[in-house]
């Protein structure tokens, strides 16, 4: 029975590796296509497919079909026929296009048609309007299959007909069919530089075109199409490939074509094209190198994966996977072929297969643990005390590592974290007493040059074990931290890159990356769907040869350069068998990424699916004026420069790729130099628009990249604004003249004005002057009302009502003194003094009569007909107060004297307090300090006054042993 098991497998892998599936891209009519029946394809030298239908010709630029459609009109703006049998283009680069109602010529330059009918009548029109296929040879002579009548040619220089007599040789070379009076040639291929291929309805036939000579060469076989080393044939069947067994089998894959195929177009790089009754489909060789390989036989796959686990052995070479769907553990040779199966006995999850740095090969389901012993291919268990295990809960071994003491840490999902030491033949377990509080463990790492291990779990986040002092350190995500910290509490997978970060698979937080070098408070950095990954949901991880990650995640595989972290990621339109690759990740000895499947495994190498294309050509897709597209306009792909006059200003150019692989990866660049400062990064419109260009020459540049990676400059186009008639030389040559002769008429009336603007610039000033000195007394009465509703609301808080009502009194005659002195520039000094007393009656209402004051008036002033502004000089009083006399718990004392000096009016403000010393490194302490504008308000008063009055007026401030003492002194 085994041997005819692993004859079984054989045969099985025998027949998966002789034909690989394939991977198509199928377009129909919910892609764009006109019709899902395809005839015919044509790639043109610019790099659009064009696609013949039954319904209408198609452009693709690899996003969007253009239709082509019979239209009311003019003749040359519309094709013939909706019906496309064959597309060609000659080297001048026409396209010629075979339909069911004549022989058509687009002009991909002026976007215009020419069409060839047949007209009934011997005047050496077309043979017939129904033409089936066309070939154009080397002299620039387009051969046609006209239906029911002889080999055609189209001199194209010319523009003339000849026809050879195939009918006629037809009979005579097959005699059993010369009654047929259907007689067709089909379609025409290249038999060598001079000589075509006539396959029809009779027979396979060739000419000589030289000679002019036609031969029978029997019956026309299937067309056979080399591609990727195997023969590839098309037919009613659909695509055929090599088979083991029958020699030609239905190819099997994602998309595969199916039903009759009519066409197929091979472009130099790989890529095919096939057409026919269901569509349209792409392959290209840059997406078959994910490989799939079936383990087992059975049922369809179910729809999960079950190859959890996949290993090549470094020891034996051979290959063990972990299945969970039928719980074994299967063997292959080194050459694909079984060499047996290995049940895994026990209860609970299935999840552990490592081979350890001796060649032992570890297992374990449940809380049962083995060894496999590979020359019997049996399982020998490992005992582990149970009294590491809670009876009632579940666990698992799920990951095994060894770290730098040679000491074997087993993960167990359920019970934390077990320690083997093989030395001593004892068992541990981590616990709070060493910082480990998890128990759904989930990935070990070790890294013994740094004696360190890494404990990944899927309830507290990423444990960082230090050796030697027998501590961990947990790392989770920190919501305040979010670019520093972990990704996500719940941690799958852990590996190590080529130049020693440690890399963490979370859910859902992204991809993140531990480096040992890093601050301490930013230790992570995180990738994330923002970066390019394909989801933050992410299962597996594995180092490469290279030393580079690869990730699995819940929308395809991810790769990160650990370099340059340039990122690339891969899902099923790159090829990728699987939607979501959420099992065994890991790098076999030679290199090759292995991922584990539904029923088996896919294979593929990281150099060969990094491959980057060579760089697009950039396609012109459209362009617009105002947002209408230029029909009748030359095609912008053949311009080197564009002149639009000014009012075409607004312009919205349309551009693709000629990289129709997975084309939503493509990203493009653009910019208007003289118009752009820089690149502008395209929207997914593919569209440049601009408005309101002033009139100048420009380059418009266009450039496309991939995935982080930007080619070079692909398309430059010079674009020249005309300026508008008003906006040229010789128009504002004669403005210019205009406007001479009117200056010179102006120039004696502005003479006569400047006096008169002279004077108004003087009144001006001294109303600007008084304006500003409004402006500042506006200030100071907000400054005023503050401090005295301050000391009010003080009063009331600690219930002084009698204090309170005698400080409104006094402070309601303070605010009508305001209002009143605050409608004249000036007041007389007796009013200033009336308000400088009630202001300071009720600060020492407010400080309690912490201090004394004294107001002293020399004789020879007199106040009642003095003018000085207001509120002049209130603030320095305020500033004796707040920062000299608020500190002295008691005897403070204020005094203000006023007295004539010479030409002057003197004013003096003098206290006893700390001095602006002390006070200033008393602010300098406080948390919330009093923020007093008034001395710089006055000081700027104090500028002003002397330019609108040229008063003299002089500010000194005066330290004093023990108090400030401030002059003020005004012109009288």
């Amino acid at each position: 029975m085994p041997r005819l098991l692993t004859l079984f497998f054989a045969l099985l892998l025998g027949q998966a590796a002789a034909q690989q599936p394939r991977f198509f891209q199928h377009f129909q009519e919910r892609e764009g296509l006109s019709s899902k029946r395809v005839q015919c394809l044509l790639r043109d030298r610019q790099g659009f497919l064009w696609v013949g239908t039954e319904y209408g010709l198609n452009r693709f630029d690899g996003y969007s079909f253009r239709h082509y459609l019979p239209e009311a009109g003019p003749s040359d703006r519309s094709i013939s026929s909706e019906i496309i049998h064959d597309l060609q283009q000659d080297s001048a680069g026409f396209i010629w296009i075979a339909t069911s109602k004549g022989l058509n010529r687009y002009d991909p330059v002026s976007g215009r048609f020419a069409v060839w009918q047949n007209t009934g009548r011997a005047d050496g029109s077309i043979p017939n309007s129904l033409v089936w296929n066309t070939l154009c040879d080397s002299n620039d002579r387009l051969w046609l299959c006209c239906d029911n009548r002889d080999l055609a040619c189209f001199d194209t220089r010319r523009g003339s007909f000849q026809t050879f007599p195939w009918k006629a040789f037809a009979a005579l070379a097959v005699p059993e069919k010369a009654a047929t009076s259907y007689k067709s040639i089909l379609r025409l291929s290249r038999k060598s530089p001079h000589e075509l291929w006539l396959h029809t309805n009779l027979g396979l036939f060739w000419f000589d075109t030289q000679t002019q000579l036609f031969g029978f060469a029997g019956q026309t076989p299937a067309p056979e199409y080399l591609v990727d080393g195997q023969v590839w044939s098309i037919g009613p069947r659909g695509l055929l490939l090599p088979g083991p067994a029958t020699g030609a089998s239905l190819a099997t894959g994602a998309n595969v074509p199916h039903g009759p195929l009519q066409t197929i177009l091979q472009e130099p790089g790989g890529v095919v094209w096939l057409g026919g009754a269901e569509g349209l489909w792409r392959y290209d060789p840059q997406q078959q190198h994910f490989r799939f390989s079936p383990t087992r036989a059975g049922s369809p796959a179910p729809d999960h994966n079950t190859v959890l686990r996949v290993l090549d052995s470094r020891v034996d070479g051979r290959r063990y996977v972990l299945d969970t769907a039928l719980q074994e553990i299967q063997v292959f040779r080194p050459d694909g072929t079984a060499a047996g199966r290995v049940a895994v006995p026990g209860e609970g999850k299935l999840a552990l297969l490592e081979e350890d740095r001796h060649g032992q090969l570890w297992t374990g389901r449940g809380k049962r643990l083995y060894r496999l012993d590979r020359r019997k291919l049996r399982l020998v268990p490992f005992p582990v005390p149970p009294q590491w295990f809670d009876p009632a809960t579940p666990a698992a071994f799920v990951a095994l590592a060894e770290d730098a003491q040679g000491r074997y840490w087993f993960g167990l999902n359920g019970a934390g974290v077990l320690i083997w030491d093989p030395s001593g033949e004892k068992w541990q377990k981590p616990g709070e007493a060493e910082g480990f509080i998890a128990q759904n463990t989930s990935a070990l790492l070790a890294d013994p040059a740094r004696k360190t291990m890494w404990v990944g779990t899927e309830d507290y986040g990423l444990f960082r074990f230090d050796e030697g002092q027998q501590q961990c350190t947990l790392y989770r995500f920190e919501e305040d931290q979010q670019g520093c910290s972990l990704g996500a509490y719940m941690v799958n997978g852990l590996c190590r890159d080529g130049l020693g970060n440690i890399w963490v698979a979370t859910d859902p937080g992204g991809l993140s990356r531990f480096e040992y070098a890093a601050p301490a408070d930013c230790p992570f950095r995180t990738f994330s769907t923002q970066q390019g990954l394909p989801s933050n949901k992410v299962f597996r991880l594995a180092t490469d040869r290279q030393g580079n990650v690869w990730a699995g995640t819940a929308k395809g595989l991810a790769w990160i350069d650990a370099q340059t972290l340039r990122l690339r990621a891969f899902d099923h339109h790159s090829g990728l068998p699987l939607e979501l690759p959420d099992m065994g990740l890991s790098a076999s000895p030679t290199g090759e990424m292995l991922l584990g499947a539904a029923q088996g495994l896919v294979a593929f190498w990281p150099e060969r699916v990094l491959a980057e294309e060579p760089p697009a050509r950039i396609l012109i897709t459209s362009f617009s004026i105002f947002d209408r597209e230029k029909i009748d306009s030359l095609n912008i792909n053949f311009l080197q420069e564009i002149n639009l006059a000014s009012r075409d200003n607004f312009f919205a150019i349309g551009f693709s790729s000629t990289q129709f692989l997975q084309p939503e990866k493509n990203r493009f660049q653009y910019r208007l130099s003289g118009f752009d400062a820089d690149w502008v990064t395209a929207n997914e419109s593919r569209r440049a628009a601009y408005t309101n260009v002033p009139p100048g020459r420009y380059w418009f540049e266009l450039r496309t990249g991939r995935e982080g990676r930007w080619d070079t400059v692909g398309y430059r186009l010079a674009v020249y604004v005309r300026p508008a008639f008003w906006q040229t030389l010789w128009f504002k040559f004669l403005l210019l003249a205009g406007a001479a002769g009117l200056g010179v008429g102006a120039y004696r009336f502005r003479i006569g004005q400047i006096r008169k603007e002279e004077g108004l610039k003087s009144e001006f000033a001294q109303h600007l002057a008084k304006v500003e000195m409004s402006a500042l007394r506006a200030q100071m009465n907000p400054h005023f009302v503050f401090n005295c509703l301050s000391s009010i609301n003080r009063f009331i808080l600690v219930n002084e009502t009698d204090q309170a009502s005698m400080y409104l009194t006094k402070f309601s005659r303070l605010i009508r003194l305001i209002l009143d002195n605050s409608r004249s520039e000036t007041i007389t000094l007796a009013k200033e003094i009336e308000a400088l007393r009630l202001y300071i009656e009720m600060e020492v209402m407010r400080f309690s009569g912490r201090f004394s004051y004294e107001i002293d008036v020399e004789a020879s002033v007199q106040a009642e007909h003095l003018e000085v502004p207001p509120l002049l000089i209130q603030p320095f009083v305020e500033n004796a107060i707040w920062h000299g006399l608020m500190h002295r718990k008691e005897g403070g004392h204020l005094r203000i004297a006023v007295a004539r000096e010479g030409g002057f009016l003197h004013l003096q403000v003098e206290d006893n307090g700390i001095g602006r010393q002390q006070a200033a490194e008393l602010k300098s302490r406080e948390t919330l300090t009093h923020r007093s504008h008034g001395m710089q308000v006055t000081a700027e008063r104090v500028q002003i006054i002397n330019q609108l009055y040229d008063a003299r007026a002089s500010v000194d401030i005066e330290d004093l042993p023990q108090g400030t003492r401030v002059h003020l002194r005004l012109s009288l």
